[in-house]
């Protein structure tokens, strides 16, 4: 039986976690991929270049989903958002997410810097 997650479960799966699973519309048809991602406690951020299919599924059509995933012996658990996806495009949101990026995946701040200026 399953059984609905408290808020800081939730937060402390997408805090540990490093990929998931992002789902898309394309045309008729569901698109998913797997991508890293950080969460700052309210929204989840996803490391995304502005091309290729995701960016033209997302332009097309915000709505999203986006799925974790953990098992272990004990069991299983699971996370699932659903909303609007948008891209960042101004200077200071790519910095932001780009700095959680930095503090959960130990990027060093010369990559940081030097992606800031590429895609802002």
């Amino acid at each position: 039986m399953a059984n609905e997650m408290k808020r800081s479960e939730i937060e402390s799966l997408l805090n540990e976690l490093k990929e998931g699973t992002l789902m898309l519309v394309d045309g008729d048809k569901p698109y998913g991929v797997v991508c890293w991602y950080c969460f700052d406690g309210n929204d989840i951020w996803l490391g995304l270049l502005p091309k290729g299919r995701k960016f033209e599924c997302m332009k097309i059509n915000p709505n999203a989903a986006f799925s974790v995933f953990k098992s272990d012996d004990e069991g299983w658990c699971s996370v699932i958002a659903e909303g609007k996806i948008e891209q960042v495009k101004d200077r200071e949101g790519i910095l932001s997410g780009l700095k959680l990026a930095s503090q959960k995946y130990n990027m060093p701040q010369e990559v940081l810097e030097a992606q800031v200026e590429k895609f802002s």
